[in-house]
């Protein structure tokens, strides 16, 4: 019945000549049913006709030589670039589609890589028009916010853009923490044909996440922090894969399917590579070092966190306990012996350190001296702003736990901090 069916299918079709209906049961048995014949009747197989099956595992067969071809680095990159077109041209109508070839396609690219390094081969180069950047002027925007991820999002796009650029040299990306999207559009949008935006966002506070109708936008793609995250060597090529992905498939309209070849993507892979290493040659120096390549600054890093933060210091200073990083902060009024508390905590978590304050301003620096340093140089922070909660919410991204220790004194409001915070167990 099923044959008939597609039998019937086709002869819709202009310039289709199916076999009659009545045909259809023959030819199904002959062709499906074939070896239950042979099995119930094996003279009816003709030796003599000199015809051989296609099956090369098939006794009669007089085929010889290897029985696996290996895919050659050519043909894996045909594959590759198309279930991208694949996943372009369907992926948003239809997720459980775009799931199963996105797998597929991670798979192809780890083979093709496999196979380039197997065969000591360069990745491919463009080869056809699909491939050439937009006939049009274009412009990247990555509007990501600290801790974001911004420093790994911005070298993997200079990666696949703009391989041999400077941090914030590129002529093809320009990195901003100004989440005001549309103002820099209307701004900037003169200069060239197309402009798109690519954001970093990070955990549910709205203080660390672009507006959600933003990335609604058909020029706006917005990329999470664990996206960005890598450990280890293959995960650090899912990272490019992912995100190269996304973008053609976002973009599809403006870059063809093969854009991203797999020769940017490696591009990407390695751009990420060297500024790990440039994480690890800046272990011990002071956050004001900085390397101007990648834009990673000095930090005490260790290397079994290299790859997958924002900047050296940013993912790898923070002390951790069980594998979880935290941080405290000693918030305390003024004249509530704030200074012998700091000490003590000090004392106990980072004896060799030295005093870090958070300015009770807008920007809330975080000061060493006389130098500004960023909040997770140290592991204890020194306070007098007393909106806790605020703090918890602001900065609570960063590190998997945040603590409070807080001095009062006496019954006077003004040197005591609300008794109900005190209830609260990280405090």
């Amino acid at each position: 019945q099923e044959a008939i069916r597609i039998t019937n299918f086709l002869a819709r079709s202009q310039g289709v000549e199916p076999i009659a209906v009545e045909s259809v049961p023959c030819v199904w048995r002959a062709v499906v049913k074939y070896k239950e014949q042979l099995a119930a009747d094996p003279q009816k197989r003709r030796l003599d006709d000199g015809r051989r099956r296609l099956d090369p595992k098939h006794h009669d067969s007089q085929r010889s030589g290897p029985t696996e071809r290996p895919y050659t680095p050519e043909l894996l990159d045909a594959m590759s670039k198309m279930m991208l077109d694949l996943i372009q041209k369907w992926g948003d109508r239809h997720l459980r589609l775009r799931t199963m070839l996105e797998g597929y396609q991670k798979d192809v690219h780890t083979a093709y890589l496999a196979a380039v390094s197997n065969s000591n081969q360069s990745p491919l180069q463009a080869t056809n028009d699909l491939q050439q950047p937009p006939a049009n002027n274009f412009h990247i925007v990555q509007a990501s916010l600290p801790h974001t991820g911004s420093t790994v999002l911005n070298n993997l796009l200079v990666g696949l853009f703009d391989p041999d650029a400077d941090y914030k040299k590129s002529s093809m990306i320009t990195i901003t923490h100004d989440f005001d999207l549309l103002s820099l559009y209307k701004k900037e949008r003169p200069k060239y044909d197309e402009m798109f935006f690519v954001v970093s966002n990070r955990g549910m506070d709205p203080s660390s996440r672009v507006d959600k109708e933003l990335c609604e936008y058909n020029n706006v793609l917005c990329i999470e922090y664990e996206e960005l995250q890598y450990t280890n060597q293959q995960q650090l090529h899912d990272v490019v894969n992912n995100l190269s992905n996304k973008f053609q498939s976002r973009f599809h309209r403006s870059f063809g399917p093969g854009f991203l070849d797999e020769s940017k993507r490696m591009d990407a892979v390695k751009r990420l590579e060297a500024m790990d290493n440039a994480i690890s040659a800046l272990k011990g120096q002071p956050p004001d070092v900085m390397d101007k390549k990648f834009g990673v600054i000095g930090g005490s890093v260790s290397d079994a966190n290299v790859g997958g933060g924002d900047t050296g210091n940013e993912r790898a200073t923070r002390f951790e306990v069980n594998g979880k990083s935290f941080h405290i902060f000693q918030a305390s009024p003024p004249h509530t012996a704030s200074a012998v508390v700091t000490n003590w905590l000090m004392g106990l978590f980072e004896p060799d350190k030295d005093y870090s304050f958070m300015v009770n301003n807008p920007e809330q620096t975080v000061r060493n001296h006389d130098m500004t340093v960023r909040l997770d140089s140290t592991v204890v922070t020194k306070t007098h702003i007393l909106e806790i909660m605020n703090l918890y919410k602001q900065y609570r991204t960063q590190f998997d736990e945040i603590f409070f220790v807080v001095s009062n004194r006496g019954n006077n409001p003004e040197t005591r901090i609300d008794a109900s915070l005190c209830q609260y167990d990280n405090v």
